[in-house]
């Protein structure tokens, strides 16, 4: 993957189902917001005007009315999140935008490789022309919290033996990238909590943007 060329600060917020990542990308812009940024808040799927695999999916994971293997349907979200970045993300950052996303390229990786026959390493390659965030927040929590969020009726993404590999599968990027910005977060603490251990980062992110955009990097 590409680190980030543009003004605009790229945040991807990432985790389990049920770790609370609506809550903590609706914090980030309020703060970002605050603190005189412009930001866009996003999420994937994508589901922006001429998607032409948001649709697809739809019909696959939520509505269960098309069958695709498990590797198939990252394909798909892959090709959405193409659609993603060259329609809304890109065009954003490039403008000086902030753009704050609910998921991202890792969702894939972590589910992908849960889900499939196929490590990580192949959805990371599938990827590797797509931008990096500038930081990535990895919500982390038990699986048992996570199981006790989500609603009674679930997707194939939200079985208890699927979480288990996707926690693991996120721990295990972060390790492989946190000197790229990606950075784990205890999603077990009260949202307060969490958002002011997310600060920390936000706050350092922010000086080593403008820091690389003053250097022209």
């Amino acid at each position: 993957m590409q680190l980030n060329p543009y003004p605009g600060l790229f945040i991807a917020v990432e985790g389990m189902d049920g770790a609370g990542k609506e809550t903590q990308a609706i914090n980030i812009c309020l703060w970002l917001k605050q603190r005189g940024f412009v930001v866009v808040k996003t999420q994937e799927p994508w589901q922006g005007l001429g998607s032409k695999t948001y649709e697809q999916l739809d019909r696959i994971v939520y509505k269960k009315i098309e069958k695709r293997s498990s590797e198939e349907i990252q394909y798909i979200f892959i090709d959405n999140r193409r659609e993603h970045l060259k329609q809304e993300i890109e065009p954003n950052l490039a403008a000086g935008i902030a753009e704050v996303t609910e998921r991202y390229a890792f969702s894939t990786v972590a589910y992908g490789a849960a889900t499939s026959n196929k490590p990580m390493q192949t959805f990371l390659d599938k990827q590797q022309n797509f931008l990096f965030p500038d930081l990535t927040l990895i919500l982390d929590l038990s699986v048992e919290v996570a199981i006790d969020r989500l609603p009674l009726e679930r997707h194939l993404f939200e079985r208890k033996d699927v979480l288990s590999k996707v926690r693991n599968n996120y721990l295990t990027l972060a390790g492989m990238f946190s000197t790229a910005g990606m950075r784990v977060i205890n999603a077990n603490q009260p949202p307060a909590e969490v958002f002011r251990e997310i600060v920390n980062y936000l706050e350092l992110v922010i000086s080593l943007k403008r820091e690389h955009m003053l250097k022209g990097i």
